[in-house]
């Protein structure tokens, strides 16, 4: 929703959330007809699940869907709450009942391929991600999961295309902050191929606005892509830094630590903070301590 996104410097404050959602049950108090009040409603349950009401989020799409049981938006919406609260198996089952009623849409089928991909449920995943490819060749999304399922399976070759596909044009991206005052500007170097650093736990978006480069499909010399955060991050981001990593598991992209720096160019920019990043023989790291590599 893009009013809420209207905070300084494009990040929404939990105030300004706060605000939308007293303006939209105004709203509601003088009883909008037709198509408005559900979409009313709708972005008033996004709002209450951002602001943490998640019970309340949940009765609200659930009183829609009985008014409404093929409304797209809700159903998709519902579906990503569901996913947010750890609520898997009723997401799939949302977001398959969106994809019934509304085939051709290809948000329904990368939301769904995305939590069979996370529960390694890789054929039914490569079933939706190709079904959007029919229709959409281009999908950056559907590129972009099926590429991690293929790498997943093995197919190297395969997985390199549609990530190439995937991440073209869309090597950068900003997650979402829903802290109530200034973030901690934060880049993140990640790899197309994974990799065994748990962040989720530590990045809160709560705290951190956090820009991620995927490394191995960003293209510096073109300069389109990096411009943004060169922008947001100039003097501001703050490294992330981990230890590294002492020679990749069998399967995983040759592109570690050091290497996502120098595609970054981060050795010539020197105004650019970027972690600390060195090879190590595994015989000169540190006992590991169990906390990731």
């Amino acid at each position: 929703m893009s009013n809420l996104a209207d905070g300084p410097d494009g990040w929404a404050p939990r105030l300004v959330q706060q605000t939308r959602l007293r303006v939209l049950e105004d709203t509601l108090k003088g009883q909008p007809v037709g198509d408005d009040i559900i979409a009313i409603e709708i972005e008033r349950a996004i709002l209450l699940g951002a602001l943490d009401r998640r019970a309340e989020a949940q009765q609200t799409f659930i009183d829609i869907l009985r008014r409404a049981p093929r409304n797209f938006s809700a159903l998709n919406e519902f579906g990503t709450l569901l996913a947010a609260m750890g609520a898997i198996d009723a997401a799939c089952r949302v977001y398959a009942e969106a994809i019934l009623h509304h085939p051709g849409n290809p948000m329904g089928h990368v939301n769904l391929a995305n939590l069979l991909l996370r529960a390694n449920r890789h054929a039914e995943a490569r079933v939706h991600y190709e079904a959007v490819l029919q229709t959409y060749p281009d999908h950056a999304e559907a590129h972009q999961g099926l590429g991690a399922v293929l790498s997943d399976l093995g197919d190297r070759a395969a997985a390199r295309y549609h990530f190439q596909k995937g991440f073209r044009d869309h090597a950068i991206s900003t997650l979402p902050y829903r802290g109530g005052k200034p973030p901690v500007t934060l880049l993140q170097l990640v790899s197309s191929g994974g990799g065994n650093i748990p962040t989720s736990a530590v990045l809160d978006d709560c705290t951190f606005l956090t820009s991620v480069i995927v490394a191995d499909y960003l293209d510096p010399s073109t300069g389109t892509a990096a411009a943004p955060i060169d922008l947001q991050c100039h003097r501001r981001c703050r490294p992330l830094r981990a230890r590294a990593g002492s020679g990749r598991p069998p399967g995983c992209a040759d592109h570690g630590a050091c290497h996502q720096r120098s595609l970054c160019g981060a050795e010539d920019r020197p105004y650019r903070q970027c972690p600390e990043a060195r090879r190590l023989a595994r015989r000169d790291c540190p006992a590991d301590s169990g906390d990731g590599a």
